[in-house]
C-alpha cells in the first residue's frame, strides 16, 4: 500500500531525524494526513494508508501495513530509530492503541487522540442479531478470537512508553469516557501519561490562535520531541492472549503458552544492584500461562559471563556469552534451560490461528472440480466472491485457480484457502485424514464431524483453519458441507473485515442467514497441538 510522507523543513544531508508515524481515520487518505502537519525541523511524518474505504481500524492487515511502512521509513530516511513516535486521530488513535500496546519497544511515545476502546463499545454490538438469538457460548467464541482487538486489556504493555491522551470534551463521534478509561487505567497502574481533554472542542478541530491542526497540537508535538526510546530497559511487563498477534517486547519473548488464547503475562528485570567482579548477574522472570520464553539479555545491562535466571522463584545458573539468547520451557511443572523439541503441527507464533491468519501472509483460492460441473461452478463462484472482496476491501489481487492446477510450488509457497470437502476438492481429498473436521457422509442423515464428536443434521456447513498437511510451515483454510446444501452455506462467514471475529473453527446451519451466530452450532479453538480444545469449544448438540 502506499504511504505519503511529509520532510522535514531545512532538511540537511547527513543529519539524523526523528520519525512521527501518524494512523489516519476513518475516510482519511494518507496525504490528507500528512497536509493536517506543518513540517518541522526535527522529523518526518510519514502517514501509511489503511486500504480502502475506510480500512481495517488498524487491526490485521491494517497494523501489518502500519509495521511494514514503519520498517521501510527507517530504511529509506536517516531516522534515529531512539525518537520514533506513533500518534493517530479517532480510527487513527485506536490504532495507535492496538498497534503500539501489541508491539511494545517500538516507539519513544505514542500520542493517540480521540480514539476508541473497542468495536464493541463504539458502535455497540448489543443490537446485532448474534446478541439476541445466538447462545452467548458461541458468541463469546467470537469475541475471544477478538480479543486482542480490545487495546484497554492490554495497557500493561506501555510500562516503558509514555502516552499523551488528546481529547475533545464535545466530541460526539467518540466520547470522551473512551479517552477516560485509558488514562484512569494508566492512573491504576502507575504507569506515566498525559490527559488532556479540551472544553469545547469537538472530534475534529483546528486551532485559529496557534494556526494547527488537532493532530499538531504543540503540546502533543512537545511531549513526543521530549521523549526518546529506551532501548533496554532494566524492567519489562509484557501481556498478550494471542501469540499470532503479539509475542515480544524489548528484549522478552514469549513462545509457547500452556493454554491457547487464554491471558499471558510476564515480567522480567535486572534488578538495579552493585555486583563484585565475577558475581552472576541476577535476571528475574515471573509468568503467568507462559509454557516457553526467550531473553535477549541488553548487554549494557547483562554483560558476559556467570548469570543467575529466577524463574518463578527458581534460580538456574547460566554462562552468558555475548549475543546468547536464553531460552527456557516449561516441563515437569517448572520452567528448565533449553527448547521443547514438540511433535508437528503445534501452534507456533505463525501458525497460530484463528482463520484470518491465514490471510496475513500470501495466500491462494483453490476451488474444487471433483463433484461435476453444476458443483466446480459454485465453488469457482465463492472463490471469485472471496477474490472480489479481498479487491474492494483489501485493495489487494489474489490468485483462483482450480484443484488440479496447485503445484507443487503453490504448496511450498501459499497459504490455500480450499473451496470445497474431500469429495469436491482433489487438495483436500489428499489431506482429509490428517484434518481434524470432516463430512460424515454415509452415516445416517450425515453431519460433521470435529474430532469425536459427530454432529448430526443436514445442511451444515464449516470453516476451519489448520497447518497444512502438505506442508506444516503454512495454513490452510477449509469451506466445505456436509451436503450440497451445507456446501452451499459454507463461505458464508466473510473474513476480510476487521470485526469478522472467527475463531480455528465454526460449524453452521441455514439459520446464520436471519440470526447470525444463534445458526451457529459448535466453535472454538485447537490446543497447542491442534486439537479441539473442550474447554475453549461451544457445542450447541
Amino acid at each position: 500500500q502506499y504511504f505519503a510522507v511529509l520532510p522535514p523543513e531545512g532538511y540537511t544531508p547527513g543529519r539524523r531525524y526523528a520519525l512521527i508515524l501518524s494512523l489516519h481515520g476513518a475516510g482519511v487518505r494518507a496525504e490528507g494526513l500528512v497536509d493536517a502537519y506543518k513540517p518541522k525541523p526535527w522529523a518526518f511524518v510519514v502517514a501509511p494508508t489503511n486500504r480502502r474505504p475506510f480500512g481495517f481500524d488498524w487491526q490485521d492487515w491494517g497494523r501489518l501495513d502500519a509495521l511494514e511502512v514503519l520498517g521501510i521509513a527507517r530504511d529509506m530516511f536517516p531516522i534515529d530509530t531512539t525518537r520514533v513516535y506513533l500518534t493517530g486521530h479517532s480510527m487513527g488513535g485506536h490504532g495507535v492503541w492496538h498497534v503500539g500496546l501489541n508491539h511494545p519497544g517500538l516507539f519513544a511515545a505514542m500520542a493517540p487522540g480521540a480514539g476508541w476502546t473497542s468495536f464493541q463499545l463504539y458502535i455497540p454490538w448489543f443490537l446485532q442479531k448474534s446478541y439476541i438469538y445466538g447462545d452467548p457460548r458461541a458468541v463469546g467464541m467470537r469475541d475471544l478470537a477478538l480479543r486482542q482487538d480490545r487495546p484497554l486489556d492490554f495497557v500493561e504493555n506501555a510500562f516503558n512508553t509514555p502516552v499523551f491522551i488528546l481529547h475533545g470534551g464535545d466530541d460526539d463521534n467518540v466520547p470522551t469516557i473512551h479517552g477516560r478509561m485509558f488514562a484512569e487505567r494508566l492512573e491504576e497502574l502507575g504507569h506515566a501519561y498525559t490527559y488532556l481533554e479540551v472544553p469545547g472542542r469537538g472530534h475534529w478541530w483546528h486551532d485559529d490562535s496557534l494556526d494547527v491542526s488537532c493532530a499538531d497540537l504543540p503540546v502533543v508535538m512537545d511531549f513526543m520531541r521530549s521523549h526518546a526510546r529506551r532501548r533496554q530497559p532494566r524492567e519489562v511487563r509484557f501481556k498478550t492472549v494471542s501469540l499470532g498477534t503479539s509475542r515480544r517486547a524489548f528484549w522478552v519473548e514469549i513462545g509457547a503458552q500452556d493454554e491457547v488464547m487464554r491471558e499471558t503475562e510476564i515480567h522480567a528485570a535486572v534488578p538495579a544492584r552493585a555486583a563484585a567482579a565475577g558475581d552472576a548477574t541476577l535476571i528475574t522472570v515471573c509468568t503467568r500461562n507462559v509454557a516457553g520464553f526467550t531473553l535477549a539479555p541488553p548487554p549494557d545491562l547483562v554483560p558476559p559471563g556467570p548469570v543467575t535466571v529466577r524463574v518463578d522463584g527458581e534460580d538456574h545458573a547460566l554462562m552468558l556469552r555475548r549475543g546468547d539468547r536464553l531460552a527456557f520451557s516449561k516441563r515437569a511443572g517448572g520452567f528448565r534451560p533449553g527448547r521443547i523439541e514438540k511433535s508437528s503441527p503445534f501452534k507456533s507464533p505463525d501458525l497460530y490461528g484463528p482463520i484470518k491468519q491465514a490471510y496475513f501472509t500470501p495466500f491462494i483460492l483453490v476451488y474444487g472440480t471433483r463433484g461435476g460441473p453444476t458443483t466446480a461452478r459454485r465453488l469457482l463462484h465463492q472463490a471469485r466472491r472471496q477474490a472480489f472482496r479481498w479487491w474492494r476491501r483489501g485493495n489487494g489481487c489474489v490468485e483462483v485457480v482450480p484443484d488440479t492446477l496447485v503445484t507443487d510450488r503453490i504448496i511450498d509457497t501459499y497459504n490455500l484457502i480450499l473451496f470445497g470437502g474431500p469429495g469436491e476438492n482433489g487438495i483436500v481429498a489428499r489431506m482429509a485424514r490428517r484434518l481434524p473436521v470432516r463430512a460424515a457422509t454415509g452415516r445416517g442423515e450425515g453431519g460433521i464431524e470435529i474430532g469425536a464428536h459427530l454432529i448430526r443434521g443436514r445442511g451444515l456447513a464449516a470453516e476451519f483453519v489448520y497447518p497444512n498437511p502438505l506442508n506444516p510451515e503454512k495454513l490452510v483454510v477449509v469451506h466445505l458441507g456436509a451436503d450440497a446444501a451445507g456446501l452451499a452455506l459454507s463461505d458464508f462467514f466473510k473474513v476480510i473485515h476487521s470485526g469478522a471475529g472467527l475463531p480455528d473453527y465454526v460449524i453452521f446451519d441455514e439459520s446464520v442467514r436471519t440470526k447470525g451466530w444463534a445458526g451457529v452450532v459448535c466453535a472454538g479453538f485447537f490446543d497447542e497441538e491442534w486439537r479441539p480444545d473442550p474447554a475453549l469449544m461451544f457445542l450447541a448438540r
